[in-house]
Protein backbone atom coordinates (compact mmCIF):
# COMPACT_ATOMS: atom_id res chain seq x y z
CA UNK A 1 0.00 0.00 0.00
CA UNK A 2 1.11 3.66 -0.65
CA UNK A 3 0.05 6.49 1.66
CA UNK A 4 0.29 10.01 0.96
CA UNK A 5 2.11 12.99 3.25
CA UNK A 6 1.16 16.25 1.24
CA UNK A 7 0.26 14.89 -2.47
CA UNK A 8 3.55 12.45 -2.07
CA UNK A 9 3.28 8.94 -1.79
CA UNK A 10 4.75 6.93 1.28
CA UNK A 11 5.37 3.57 0.50
CA UNK A 12 5.56 1.70 3.47
CA UNK A 13 8.54 -0.40 2.68
CA UNK A 14 10.78 1.29 -0.07
CA UNK A 15 11.74 5.03 -0.23
CA UNK A 16 9.19 7.05 -1.87
CA UNK A 17 11.11 10.03 -3.40
CA UNK A 18 9.68 13.67 -3.66
CA UNK A 19 10.52 17.15 -3.93
CA UNK A 20 8.47 18.86 -1.45
CA UNK A 21 8.40 19.01 2.39
CA UNK A 22 5.54 16.65 3.62
CA UNK A 23 2.93 18.31 5.94
CA UNK A 24 2.58 16.06 9.07
CA UNK A 25 -0.77 15.88 10.81
CA UNK A 26 -1.61 15.42 14.35
CA UNK A 27 -0.79 12.04 16.00
CA UNK A 28 -3.94 9.94 16.91
CA UNK A 29 -3.40 6.17 18.42
CA UNK A 30 -3.21 4.43 14.98
CA UNK A 31 -0.87 7.31 13.58
CA UNK A 32 2.61 6.95 12.74
CA UNK A 33 4.62 9.12 14.82
CA UNK A 34 6.89 11.37 12.41
CA UNK A 35 10.65 11.19 12.40
CA UNK A 36 13.10 13.47 10.73
CA UNK A 37 16.44 11.92 9.71
CA UNK A 38 19.28 13.40 7.98
CA UNK A 39 21.21 13.17 5.06
CA UNK A 40 24.52 14.67 6.22
CA UNK A 41 26.71 13.83 3.16
CA UNK A 42 30.23 15.09 3.10
CA UNK A 43 32.99 13.76 0.33
CA UNK A 44 30.80 11.32 -0.47
CA UNK A 45 30.76 10.25 2.98
CA UNK A 46 27.50 9.63 5.12
CA UNK A 47 27.40 10.34 8.36
CA UNK A 48 25.46 7.57 10.81
CA UNK A 49 25.00 7.05 14.26
CA UNK A 50 24.99 4.32 16.41
CA UNK A 51 22.00 3.95 19.14
CA UNK A 52 23.25 3.97 22.38
CA UNK A 53 23.17 1.42 25.43
CA UNK A 54 19.58 1.55 27.53
CA UNK A 55 17.55 2.20 24.22
CA UNK A 56 15.70 -0.32 22.47
CA UNK A 57 18.13 -0.30 19.37
CA UNK A 58 21.19 0.12 21.09
CA UNK A 59 24.19 -1.00 18.69
CA UNK A 60 21.65 -0.32 15.65
CA UNK A 61 23.03 2.36 13.34
CA UNK A 62 20.48 5.34 11.82
CA UNK A 63 20.71 8.82 10.34
CA UNK A 64 20.82 11.02 13.25
CA UNK A 65 17.46 13.11 13.63
CA UNK A 66 14.40 12.79 15.83
CA UNK A 67 11.10 13.01 16.37
CA UNK A 68 8.82 15.95 15.59
CA UNK A 69 7.29 17.90 18.34
CA UNK A 70 3.69 19.36 18.18
CA UNK A 71 3.45 21.94 15.23
CA UNK A 72 7.16 21.53 13.87
CA UNK A 73 8.04 21.14 10.40
CA UNK A 74 10.37 18.41 9.41
CA UNK A 75 13.45 20.55 8.80
CA UNK A 76 12.82 22.25 12.05
CA UNK A 77 13.07 19.17 13.84
CA UNK A 78 16.28 18.62 12.16
CA UNK A 79 18.00 21.69 13.03
CA UNK A 80 16.89 21.33 16.84
CA UNK A 81 17.60 17.61 16.78
CA UNK A 82 20.91 18.03 14.93
CA UNK A 83 21.71 20.90 17.59
CA UNK A 84 20.77 18.78 20.55
CA UNK A 85 22.08 15.27 20.14
CA UNK A 86 25.14 16.09 18.04
CA UNK A 87 26.10 19.97 18.94
CA UNK A 88 26.12 20.88 15.13
CA UNK A 89 24.58 23.91 12.93
CA UNK A 90 23.10 22.69 10.01
CA UNK A 91 21.21 23.76 6.78
CA UNK A 92 18.64 21.38 5.96
CA UNK A 93 17.96 21.28 1.93
CA UNK A 94 15.86 18.59 -0.26
CA UNK A 95 13.27 16.13 0.88
CA UNK A 96 14.76 12.45 -0.18
CA UNK A 97 12.36 10.39 0.75
CA UNK A 98 10.05 8.29 3.34
CA UNK A 99 9.88 5.59 4.90
CA UNK A 100 6.86 3.76 7.05
CA UNK A 101 8.05 1.07 9.25
CA UNK A 102 5.83 -0.45 12.00
CA UNK A 103 8.26 -2.30 15.24
CA UNK A 104 6.57 -4.10 17.80
CA UNK A 105 6.14 -0.88 20.04
CA UNK A 106 5.21 1.93 17.81
CA UNK A 107 5.50 2.58 14.09
CA UNK A 108 7.07 5.87 12.42
CA UNK A 109 7.23 7.73 9.01
CA UNK A 110 10.14 7.98 8.82
CA UNK A 111 10.82 11.76 6.91
CA UNK A 112 14.74 11.96 4.88
CA UNK A 113 16.58 15.24 4.45
CA UNK A 114 19.82 16.12 2.52
CA UNK A 115 21.34 18.38 4.85
CA UNK A 116 24.60 20.47 5.36
CA UNK A 117 27.32 21.33 7.97
CA UNK A 118 27.33 24.44 8.25
CA UNK A 119 29.19 24.72 12.03
CA UNK A 120 30.41 22.81 14.71
CA UNK A 121 31.97 19.76 15.74
CA UNK A 122 30.16 16.41 16.22
CA UNK A 123 29.25 15.48 19.92
CA UNK A 124 27.46 13.21 19.99
CA UNK A 125 24.97 12.95 23.14
CA UNK A 126 22.50 10.18 22.81
CA UNK A 127 24.35 8.11 20.77
CA UNK A 128 27.14 6.38 21.68
CA UNK A 129 29.20 6.79 18.39
CA UNK A 130 29.27 8.77 15.11
CA UNK A 131 31.07 7.79 11.91
CA UNK A 132 31.75 9.09 8.31
CA UNK A 133 31.01 6.32 5.79
CA UNK A 134 31.52 5.89 2.15
CA UNK A 135 28.09 5.65 0.77
CA UNK A 136 29.33 2.15 -1.03
CA UNK A 137 30.18 0.59 2.21
CA UNK A 138 26.74 1.76 4.17
CA UNK A 139 25.60 -1.78 3.75
CA UNK A 140 28.13 -3.17 5.77
CA UNK A 141 26.53 -1.59 9.17
CA UNK A 142 23.49 -2.83 10.97
CA UNK A 143 20.57 -0.06 10.41
CA UNK A 144 17.01 0.21 12.15
CA UNK A 145 14.90 -1.34 9.92
CA UNK A 146 12.92 2.23 9.21
CA UNK A 147 16.62 3.59 8.07
CA UNK A 148 17.08 0.24 5.60
CA UNK A 149 15.07 1.49 2.45
CA UNK A 150 16.57 4.99 2.98
CA UNK A 151 19.95 3.43 2.67
CA UNK A 152 19.70 0.85 0.04
CA UNK A 153 18.43 4.25 -2.00
CA UNK A 154 21.70 6.17 -1.32
CA UNK A 155 23.93 2.58 -1.83
CA UNK A 156 22.04 1.42 -5.04
CA UNK A 157 20.65 4.64 -6.48
CA UNK A 158 17.17 5.40 -7.51
CA UNK A 159 17.64 3.42 -10.70
CA UNK A 160 19.67 0.65 -9.20
CA UNK A 161 16.91 0.06 -5.99
CA UNK A 162 14.06 -2.21 -7.40
CA UNK A 163 10.47 -1.08 -6.62
CA UNK A 164 11.35 2.54 -6.04
CA UNK A 165 9.51 5.44 -7.21
CA UNK A 166 12.24 7.51 -9.22
CA UNK A 167 9.83 10.38 -10.65
CA UNK A 168 8.87 13.73 -9.16
CA UNK A 169 5.17 12.75 -7.23
CA UNK A 170 2.70 15.31 -8.75
CA UNK A 171 -0.06 16.31 -6.26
Amino acid sequence: LVERVDGHPVSRQPVAPASRQPTVTPMTHDTPIPVAAAILEDAGRILIARRGPGDPMAGRWELPGGKLEPGESPRDCLRRELQEELGIETAVGAFFGASLHRYDHVAIRLLAYRVRLVAGAIRPTVHDRCLWVPVHRLGEYDFCPADRPLVARLVHGAEGAAGLETAEARP
